[in-house]
């Protein structure tokens, strides 16, 4: 009924956004750890991406509110629908929602995440790696080649994170 009419959706949108800003922070990770060996645990320390999961949720369980609120049940021709009242009765407002949520759910985050990883692919592929890093593979036995694997699984990633999410943004 009514309860699941605005559930649905607002879970939809919430999970939404958060998996495409929870990846987005992923890459920053990445660079950072790739970029900055030595200053990675202080910058990116569990309770500080513990801080960063949680303001993620509460910030598109809010910002998301207007989804629950919106939907309305219409019956229609014996059928009854689930609909956004405000955007099915007005156009502008329709264009206007749909474009805001394109360029912040989906460019921001896609674009930051795009420079982020061919970043940390062009640092690992080029070896201009810091002394620090080079240094800290050298005792860890690791190569440049491992961890520009990981970069390249990150890239695809990202390359099927668009191909799944652009279409429901569209």
């Amino acid at each position: 009924g009514l309860f699941m009419c605005k559930l649905v959706p607002y879970v939809m949108h919430v999970t939404l956004y958060v998996i495409t800003y929870t990846l987005a922070t992923i890459s920053l990770y990445q660079h950072v750890a790739v970029s900055y060996p030595r200053r990675f645990y202080v910058m990116c320390s569990r309770q500080r991406t513990c801080m960063i999961i949680v303001t993620i949720w509460v910030t598109f369980l809010v910002l998301n509110v207007p989804h629950l609120v919106g939907y309305e049940l219409e019956g229609r021709n014996g059928s009854v629908q689930c609909y956004h009242k405000d955007i099915v009765q007005d156009q502008i407002k329709a264009k206007v929602w749909c474009a805001l949520y394109f360029t912040f759910f989906l460019c921001l985050p896609l674009t930051l995440m795009t420079f982020v990883t061919c970043h940390t692919l062009y640092r690992v592929t080029r070896s201009s790696l810091p002394a620090d890093y080079q240094r800290i593979l050298h005792m860890t036995s690791q190569n440049p080649a491992h961890t520009s694997k990981h970069t390249f699984i990150s890239l695809i990633t990202l390359i099927l994170f668009s191909v799944c999410w652009i279409p429901f943004q569209i």
